[in-house]
């Protein structure tokens, strides 16, 4: 094979592989947006096509799972929960959603395990106190309910949780802590939904 043709093969095969990576990461924002539009069957064929480009990808594995869910199969929801977190275990997403999908299956101490180890990890992380000051509450314990609400408002009081949030702490006992006043309405849309 001459040396021309051989550069070609080369430069060939570099390509293929870019165009593989960039391909795995159209398919998963496909998936995302037929996730948000809960299009779950459709969005999960795009998952598997991103993974089947790039099986080394966490996001991927989350979106999938959370289509999973969507489509009411928890166990390989979680199959995909626990795949992204052994690719990441520094991904607080991952641990959110199994958080999520624990506490959907009536597993209540595992999701707050897991949503413990989320905020551990981004400690930022509005829906996680929100979705934990949930759990909380539906436990009875409504400080901490109540403190990781506000925590979530403080974060974001303006986010896609914060009229939810205020709804559930007008909910709580009245020992519980008071939410903060209202933010103005965002001019922008609510953010994607964070299972994603």
């Amino acid at each position: 094979m001459s040396s021309h043709l051989q550069r070609g093969a080369v430069v060939c095969l570099l390509a293929a592989g870019l165009f593989a990576q960039s391909s795995a990461e159209e398919w998963r924002q496909k998936a995302n947006a037929l996730y948000r539009d809960r299009k779950y069957a459709e969005a999960l064929q795009a998952f598997d096509r991103s993974i089947a480009l790039d099986p080394n990808n966490p996001k991927a594995y989350v979106g999938r799972g959370s289509s999973y869910r969507g489509l009411n199969r928890p166990a390989k929801a979680l199959e995909d929960y626990n795949r992204a977190i052994e690719l990441d275990p520094n991904y607080s997403n991952a641990f959110m959603n199994r958080a999520g999908l624990h506490y959907q299956t009536g597993n209540p101490q595992a999701a707050l395990a897991d949503y413990n180890r989320s905020l551990e990890l981004d400690p930022n992380n509005a829906p996680a106190y929100y979705s934990r000051g949930l759990l909380y509450s539906r436990l009875g314990d409504t400080a901490a309910a109540a403190a990781d609400l506000n925590k979530s408002l403080s974060i974001e009081p303006a986010g896609a949780y914060a009229a939810n949030a205020r709804n559930e702490l007008a909910k709580l006992p009245a020992a519980a802590a008071p939410a903060p006043p209202a933010a103005p309405a965002p001019p922008a849309p609510a953010p994607e939904p964070a299972v994603v």
